[in-house]
């Protein structure tokens, strides 16, 4: 059985300015000169968690695992200006009682179907925006449930997933200010597939597959918005890396690998869901090359890391707000490449 608390706070500042071209740290933090904008965005979180959890083994094949948890959560969120020193604040206090619950049967050694059920409670987290009336704190329930392989070499599992959300908050636009609002519920389900190992001593494996489907199951700003997909996410998404390990020689050892991600095509829409653009899908290519050996008997280790070796240009996932005429979608990076030392001491 395991049981205690657990206890974090955190504070976020924001709205400086500072010279890009001539960074000076030590100056004291300074508001925007506009004072109609956001001169200062700021979010003190204090969460206190206490949990009970035990596992019990009815058999050597069944085992169960369930635990309670009350989530408390203390939150001053907001923007100020010079005017205004409380523009979109919000103070407020909430907690609530959480369970889960898994459970894991062994049909083999080598094979097992599991069960998990847990809840969520989370404070929103947006200082941007104008905060108009309460912002309840965001709540969700999920469901997984599915097989698992293992053996020495390999590990594989597929899994069904189901989580539905409430208190889901987003900007709305209310006569030219945007403004952040609860406006219902949304779900998320879908299938993921999972295989890591080794195929042979030498050369290893990981690759993943993941439909997902999410949509607005409400949405009481925009009959529109409901059941439609939401923006920047892809149904389909996939990955698949290989890394070979070449061998120790007198110099060192020598680790290569590569492999490529996919990004399925996804929908984006203003803010009035009344326009939508498909976002094509992408496949990204990286590599790598390790080198380990000892210098003055430090362990050592060199890799060089490739990135979109291709340079495919593609968009991962919306960026910012969207309005009636334009909608911002984030780029994903361009052709990178890393070199990455790490010695042992």
């Amino acid at each position: 059985m395991d049981l205690g608390p657990i206890y974090n706070t955190r504070d976020i500042n924001d709205g400086k300015v500072i010279n890009i071209d001539n960074p000076n740290y030590t100056n004291p933090v300074a508001i925007k000169k506009n004072e109609n904008n956001n001169a200062y965005q700021f979010n003190h979180l204090k969460t206190l968690g206490l949990y009970i959890q035990n596992t019990t083994y009815f058999t050597d094949n069944f085992i169960i695992t369930g635990g309670l948890r009350y989530e408390y959560f203390d939150q001053v969120v907001g923007r100020s200006t010079l005017k205004n020193i409380r523009s979109g604040y919000l103070a407020q206090k909430d907690g609530k009682l959480l369970y889960q619950l898994g459970s894991v049967y062994k049909f083999t050694p080598n094979i097992a179907t599991f069960f998990n059920h847990a809840e969520s409670f989370r404070p929103q987290n947006n200082r941007t925006l104008i905060i108009n009336g309460e912002l309840p704190a965001e709540q969700g329930k999920s469901f997984e449930t599915g097989l698992k392989y293992e053996n020495a070499y390999l590990n594989a599992t597929v899994a069904l997933f189901n989580i539905n959300k409430r208190n889901v908050a987003e900007t709305v636009n209310v006569n030219g200010t945007n403004e952040l609002q609860i406006v219902g519920k949304q779900r998320s389900r879908g299938i993921e597939f999972d295989l890591n190992g080794q195929l042979t001593d030498n050369l290893s494996i990981a690759a993943n597959y993941t439909y997902t489907k999410v949509k607005n199951l409400e949405n009481h700003n925009n009959k529109l918005a409901v059941g439609k997909q939401l923006s920047g996410v892809p149904k389909h998404q996939a990955s698949l890396f290989l890394a070979y390990n070449i061998g120790e020689f007198d110099f060192g050892n020598i680790r290569v690998g590569g492999g490529a991600r996919y990004l399925g095509s996804w929908y984006a829409y203003n803010n009035t869901y009344t326009k939508a653009y498909k976002l094509p899908q992408a496949i990204v290519y990286d590599t790598f090359i390790a080198y380990d050996t000892k210098i003055s008997g430090k362990k050592v280790s060199f890799q060089l890391n490739g990135k979109n070796l291709s340079n495919k240009v593609y968009s991962p996932s919306t960026s910012g707000n969207a309005s009636r005429t334009l909608i911002p979608v984030a780029l994903g990076y361009a052709r990178e490449v890393i070199l990455n030392t790490k010695i042992e001491f």
